[in-house]
């Protein structure tokens, strides 16, 4: 091999790890602003919800504010609403708390970035009482079904 030859591959070498560390660090600042609008809608979902809050209040919530509510079952009134079953294996008692859940795209996916999403999550005591908000960033879109007849 050449000197010419070397220095070519030690350049090219060069070239291609550049081209990865800016990849990465442009994929490092878009999570970066997604984790930063998850904590914004976080912040405003916590303090538009008060202590009255209703499973429809925070439906409504999450239509004005282009989230696309979680439909579980179609078939019932209130079928936007997601029962959490904490307990041993089988164990269908009380529920641990119901949730109201909406998703939002927050990233189209392309050759440089991962599509995102972000999952904004009401929830509440099982005889309905608001108890707080979750959000978070998620790269799986939930399948929604059908809008519920209100």
């Amino acid at each position: 091999m050449t000197k010419r030859s070397q220095k070519s591959l030690l350049l090219l070498i060069a070239a291609c790890v550049a081209c990865s560390l800016a990849i990465d660090a442009y994929q490092f600042i878009d999570d970066w602003r997604a984790s930063r609008e998850v904590f914004r809608a976080k912040q405003l979902a916590s303090a538009n919800a008060s202590a009255g809050f209703t499973f429809q209040d925070a439906r409504q919530w999450l239509e004005e504010n282009q989230f696309r509510v979680i439909i579980w079952d179609p078939y019932v009134s209130d079928g936007f609403t997601a029962r959490e079953y904490k307990g041993p294996r089988g164990d269908l008692g009380q529920p641990a708390h119901i949730d109201v859940v909406g998703q939002k795209n927050l990233r189209r996916g392309s050759w440089l970035t991962k599509e995102n999403w972000m999952d904004l999550t009401f929830e509440f005591t099982p005889d309905g009482k608001y108890e707080g908000v979750v959000c978070e960033s998620s790269r799986v879109e939930i399948p929604a079904t059908q809008p519920v007849p209100r």
